[in-house]
């Protein structure tokens, strides 16, 4: 884990620097789109594809293959120099995520509802000649667990039945080493494009530094489009 964020940290780096280069060089002589420093507000909607990952030993086949989460958000990116296109954007989103899986006569459903807050650290680089912007950023997430349930649908001789579980109660769950977890941090690294400084596109990807349950963490991309304003 250590190794990946040191890696995420690097990248976002070398993307900084290197637009700061091209930005400076633009600036002595070529002609490009003015850079306007001022901050914006966004409002969009998130596709989350996520997966989780076993942090033991061995293999865990709980959880098989990924599941998708929707988010609606509203964030707000405040300049941090007159001089510089450098931006901290803190936003506020909720998010619903499901994971399903299929048997032969059952089926297994994990629904979780919650509410999350993204810190990022923005670069912004106007691409000559154009409207459009590319901005690289990096930042955690604090993600607040409100509502978890599994629901377990099965048939047997005796027709349709189905059972459903709190995932924060360790009674439903048999314990405290498998009750779910209400609080997460994690990070994430990603891209944003921002057109006429009007409608922006982004993608990031990123995991979790707490577990969602014992020896599980949330490994989790995006792709989002917003309108900015």
């Amino acid at each position: 884990m250590k190794k990946n964020i040191y890696l995420a940290m690097a990248c976002m780096a070398c993307i900084v620097l290197n637009a700061s280069a091209q930005f400076s060089s633009n600036g002595n002589g070529g002609s490009s789109t003015v850079s306007d420093n001022s901050g914006w507000s966004t409002v969009y909607v998130e596709w989350n594809p996520s997966s989780f990952v076993y942090t033991g030993k061995g293999d865990d086949d709980d959880f098989d293959g990924g599941f998708n989460g929707f988010s609606l958000g509203y964030s707000r990116a405040i300049s941090l120099s007159s001089s510089t296109p450098l931006f901290l954007e803190a936003g506020l989103a909720g998010q619903f995520s499901l994971w399903k899986e299929d048997y032969k006569y059952s089926t297994d459903k994990i629904s979780i509802l919650s509410l999350k807050a993204p810190v990022n650290l923005i670069y912004k680089f106007d691409l000559p000649n154009s409207t459009v912007s590319l901005l690289p950023f990096a930042g955690l997430t604090l993600r607040g667990n409100l509502w978890g349930e599994e629901k377990y649908e099965y048939e047997d001789d005796l027709g349709s039945h189905s059972k459903s579980y709190n995932l924060f109660d360790k009674d439903d769950m048999d314990g405290k080493a498998n009750t779910w977890k209400r609080f997460q941090i994690g990070w994430q690294i990603g891209l944003k494009a921002r057109f006429a400084e009007r409608f922006i596109i982004s993608g990031s990807y990123g995991t979790d530094f707490s577990e969602i349950k014992k020896k599980f963490k949330v490994h989790t991309g995006t792709v989002s489009v917003g309108y900015t304003f």
